[in-house]
């Protein structure tokens, strides 16, 4: 995953042609995004967000997803 972020950075840098815009620019995750992979997601340097798919039809897995911060806190 950071390998594929460091090449947006990069590709974003290369093409937009602004450093301010690119240093700016947010990285969302689309990948399969649920409650047991999106504290490891989440913790990528470069992951701004996560896309939540077919997971936000289950509504206490989306709400597992939804809290993941608060278990990064304790991390």
């Amino acid at each position: 995953m950071q390998f594929i972020s460091q090449f947006i950075i990069k590709f974003s840098h290369r093409k937009i042609g602004s450093d301010e815009i690119a240093d700016n620019c947010r990285i969302i995750y689309g990948g399969s995004v649920k409650s047991i992979n999106t504290l490891d997601i989440m913790k990528e340097p470069d992951i701004d967000g996560a896309l939540v798919g077919g997971a936000c039809l289950d509504p206490e897995e989306f709400a597992r997803i939804s809290k993941f911060h608060r278990v990064l806190n304790k991390a």
